[in-house]
C-alpha cells in the first residue's frame, strides 16, 4: 500500500515534503531518497504519537485552517524583501 505524500524542490537546494494526511509535519532532504527516508522516519513518529495517545490529536489536513506547508510555499513563492 503506498501513502501519498507532497513535495517540492526547495531554492536553496534539497526538497521537502509531508505526507497528505498530516500537512503540519515537514522534513526534507538533500536527495528525493533521502526526503523519502526521512517521510518514512516521520511516518513511524507519527504512529508512536498516536498509538501512545497523544494528547494533543496529530493535525489532519481536512481539520487544519493554516498549515506550515501552506506558509512555506507562500514564502517561497513571496517576492524577496531585497529585491
Amino acid at each position: 500500500m503506498q501513502i501519498p505524500y507532497t513535495y517540492w524542490p526547495v531554492p536553496e537546494g534539497g526538497f521537502v515534503g509531508y505526507w497528505n494526511d498530516y500537512p503540519d509535519y515537514l522534513t526534507e532532504g538533500d536527495t528525493l531518497d533521502d526526503l523519502r527516508y526521512m517521510l518514512r522516519d516521520l511516518r513511524e513518529g507519527i504512529n508512536v504519537m498516536v498509538a501512545e495517545g497523544e494528547s494533543r490529536p496529530v493535525p489532519r489536513h481536512r481539520e487544519t485552517k493554516e498549515t506550515t506547508a501552506r506558509s512555506i510555499l507562500r514564502a517561497l513563492s513571496a517576492p524577496s524583501p531585497e529585491g
